[in-house]
């Protein structure tokens, strides 16, 4: 027995005793929780379609302006410009078999 229980009334005690009344019979919503459920699915739906369409991290600054494109060649340079040559490593060919 706790130590609560000691201070109950009689009444108290038989009332928390009472076995749970078994009620399987369906008992359709009343209005008010209708009204209620709809309002929540509404607003959840909205939550979603809003965070989809807007997500966080609020507005974006200005684009930063764009990298200026490279010089073109000097007449007489072949490299470090746009047209120039460029070297490329490659392995050699393996031996026919």
């Amino acid at each position: 027995m706790s130590v609560d229980a000691g201070r109950l009334g009689p009444a108290a005690r038989s009332r928390r005793l009472q076995p749970v009344k078994d009620d399987d019979e369906y008992r359709p919503l009343s209005g008010r929780r209708r009204l209620l459920l709809l309002l929540l699915g509404v607003a959840t739906a909205a939550a979603i379609v809003l965070s989809l369409l807007a997500p966080p991290g609020g507005a974006k600054g200005p684009r930063p302006p764009p990298p200026p494109e490279p010089a073109p060649c000097a007449p007489g340079q072949t490299s470090v410009c746009l047209g120039g040559k460029a070297d490329v490593i490659v392995a050699p060919a393996s031996a026919p078999r």
